[in-house]
């Protein structure tokens, strides 16, 4: 009998890249027989104690990031609508809240 290759994926729930990943390793959890672990974290946190800034922060990477997104999801056949107010989501209020009920 094969054994599932397990996949650990650390994503943080704002970032799009992390719900493309999410949606695609659900979809082929099964036939891939892929043994999935889900572990949030805080990007946010992270870029902080790396002195690294997120893309959103430099026009220039933010409006290649919304093309990127964009592009990635119609390429794994995910829909995404970014939110109404990405700075204010992601900036003020974060994630913390959602992590404290995960």
């Amino acid at each position: 009998m094969a054994v599932s290759t397990q996949v650990k994926f650390f994503y943080d729930i704002l970032s799009p890249y992390a719900w493309l990943g999410f949606e695609t390793l659900c979809r082929y959890q099964k036939p891939w027989d892929l043994d999935l672990q889900l572990k949030p974290m805080n990007l946010g946190f992270i870029m902080k104690e790396s002195g690294n800034k997120p893309p959103g922060m430099n026009p220039s990477k933010a409006s290649m990031l919304a093309r990127d997104v964009k592009r990635a999801s119609e390429m794994v056949g995910v829909p995404y609508k970014p939110v109404n107010d990405f700075a204010k989501t992601v900036f003020i209020r974060g994630s913390v809240p959602t992590f404290k009920r995960l």
